[in-house]
């Protein structure tokens, strides 16, 4: 019983820790982005904004999972997002069931069993090794499209950029 309440009173201080870093963080970041934020340069400042939050996933998540199991995270991070895409487009969309059911499934396979892995292998390892191993799935998706569907994707400029992304996750 001791514990327990030791670990609520600890989790509600993390919590609370991570409310204001977050106020501190969005009040930062809202008067930054109307300092530098222009007809130009929005797109500059959302693409920078979007790979910023994209990289601190991996140490978010890590830090997550002391508190919540990998399938809550997942749940958490989907509702989240579902309820973001609402407010920015409210429009239903007309789609057949079929195509309903297409979009299910790439879903399914494309993001959730993605997500689901990466959580669980953050149970196993550091987020560093999670990265670089989720750096190198470019790859392995252009070996397999040239593999099975004989497309040409190991161009001159795949193969620079891609090296390039590997060697700047490696170094980070």
């Amino acid at each position: 019983m001791i514990i327990h309440i030791a670990d609520n009173l600890l989790y509600n201080k993390h919590v609370k820790k991570l409310n204001v870093w977050y106020e501190k963080f969005s009040t930062y970041f809202l008067h930054l982005g109307q300092a530098i934020l222009s007809q130009e340069k929005s797109g500059y400042f959302a693409v920078c904004f979007s790979i910023f939050i994209w990289g601190i996933t991996f140490v978010c998540t890590k830090h997550l999972l002391l508190y919540f199991s990998a399938l809550e995270i997942l749940f958490i991070r989907f509702v989240m997002a579902y309820l973001m895409l609402s407010i920015m487009y409210p429009h239903k969309l007309k789609i057949t069931k079929t195509e309903s059911v297409l979009v299910a499934l790439a879903g399914l396979t494309g993001n959730t069993l993605y997500q689901f892995t990466e959580n669980l292998a953050l149970n196993y390892t550091t987020a560093s090794n999670v990265s670089i191993i989720v750096a190198i799935c470019p790859i392995f998706t252009a070996l397999t499209t040239q593999i099975f569907l004989k497309e040409k994707h190991f161009t001159r400029n795949f193969c620079i950029g891609f090296i390039l992304a590997f060697l700047g996750i490696v170094l980070v």
